[in-house]
């Protein structure tokens, strides 16, 4: 015989409570479609960091990054469906790994971060 225990949140933080506490940044709508996501892209602090101080436009490396973060997405998605984190790498960004982690918690989104920083 099993027992059914309740569960009771203790807390909870959204992805919007983390963008609007500059913990996590959205990023543009235009390039996200562009990219060909579906859903809501977002960064952590390093990544945006490295977006804004990194040399050229930002708008042509945001995409950079967005292109990639879609074809490891969908790479992943093909060798196992399970996945909810693939690294990749975008040299014109950083020359560290990144990771696109597939966040549910709060509507279907993918956020961009560095392994370091989960």
């Amino acid at each position: 015989m099993s027992e059914k225990y309740e569960s009771t949140v203790i807390h909870s933080y959204t992805a919007a409570q983390a963008v609007e506490d500059g913990v996590l940044f959205d990023a543009q709508a235009d390039l996200v479609n562009k990219a060909g996501f579906a859903c809501p892209v977002r960064y952590s602090q390093m990544v945006e960091h490295e977006l804004t101080s990194a040399e050229g436009e930002r708008k042509e490396r945001e995409l950079e990054l967005l292109k990639e973060a879609m074809l490891a997405v969908v790479q992943a998605a093909a060798m196992n469906p399970d996945s909810a984190v693939q690294d990749f790498a975008c040299e014109t960004v950083s020359p560290d790994t990144f990771w696109a982690c597939i966040d549910g918690t709060s509507g279907m989104a993918i956020h961009i971060i560095h392994p370091e920083e989960y």
